[in-house]
């Protein structure tokens, strides 16, 4: 099994959607220096934001398959685990 490693990334949110392109791209970059490449799956757990956006798109560029985690998720370990498991 692949090893895992959480990355946290901060944007300004007062950017215009253009402003956005090269960071998907460089988040791309980023995220295939670190390993992640085709069909590799990619828990996200994020609110809905530009960022958010950013990462999906990342991840698609990179050919990763983004997991898309409910940040409402609260109590039992085993409903995160479920989202997560494969």
């Amino acid at each position: 099994m692949a090893k895992s490693k959480a990355v946290s990334i901060k944007y300004r949110s007062d950017m215009a959607n253009a402003d956005k392109i090269p960071d998907v791209h460089r988040l791309a970059a980023f995220l295939e220096s670190n390993g992640v490449s085709n069909r590799d799956y990619v828990a996200v757990f994020m609110i809905n934001s530009p960022e958010f956006v950013i990462a999906v798109l990342a991840l698609s560029k990179v050919g990763a398959v983004a997991g898309l985690i409910n940040i409402n998720l609260r109590g039992l370990a085993s409903n995160a685990r479920f989202c997560i498991t494969l």
